[in-house]
């Protein structure tokens, strides 16, 4: 008897645990970062004397930033996260390429805005998914080591799907893993020059790409 009563008292903490970080009026506060890194080997072709050159291309990106969220619904929230990125690309040519190609360094700072809308789909008292749409602004900034720059504003919306788990009850984590969006770009190629850019993507999450999430109540 004993027993059964702990066994029911444990599992109505499980499903309180669950329900009090997905109920209406709870909040959250978050950490979101990413990171990735990249090398890839390849070769250019020079049909003019019939040989190639080697060359390499390594790249880093990381980006960090807050997030807020309420639940207006039972497992339903609302929220607005902000953040900074950076980004660098090298590409490197062999000794014997270098009087046909230069090296090149670019570097890009990106600031990012985003609005989302998420439902929870709790499939255990500790582990589900997370999907919605979201709308996000990003201004970027490009500059390469041969002093060339140009500005970029990307505007975004689309939905994506992440999973998230809880290991105790005021803290999560979850991670994303795909999205499907449509991005409107506009590239300021010179002051009279802009460059418009539109596309329609899906896309895996193939990065480390993490948030972590302190939840705290009405």
């Amino acid at each position: 008897m004993k027993k059964t009563l702990s066994f029911l008292l444990l599992a109505f903490a499980c499903s309180n645990l669950s329900y009090a970080q997905t109920e209406k009026g709870t909040k959250n506060l978050g950490f979101n970062f990413n990171y990735r890194s990249s090398n890839e080997k390849a070769s250019i072709a020079d049909n003019y004397n019939n040989t190639s050159y080697p060359v390499e291309t390594t790249g880093s990106s990381y980006f960090i930033g807050p997030s807020f969220s309420y639940f207006i619904a039972n497992k339903l929230e609302i929220g607005v996260s902000a953040g900074y990125g950076y980004f660098k690309n090298k590409v490197d040519y062999s000794q014997t390429a270098e009087t046909l190609f230069t090296d090149l360094d670019l570097k890009q700072n990106q600031y990012i805005g985003t609005l989302f809308l998420r439902k929870h789909i709790m499939f255990t008292d500790q582990f589900g998914l997370r999907t919605g749409p979201f709308i996000s602004y990003t201004h970027a900034k490009i500059t390469t080591d041969a002093g060339y720059h140009n500005v970029t504003k990307d505007y975004s919306g689309g939905i994506n799907l992440g999973i998230e788990y809880f290991p105790i009850k005021k803290i999560g984590i979850a991670a994303n893993l795909a999205d499907v969006s449509y991005n409107h770009s506009e590239q300021n190629i010179t002051e009279s020059n802009t460059y418009k850019s539109n596309s329609l993507g899906f896309n895996l999450t193939n990065s480390l790409n993490l948030s972590i999430v302190w939840v705290f109540g009405k």
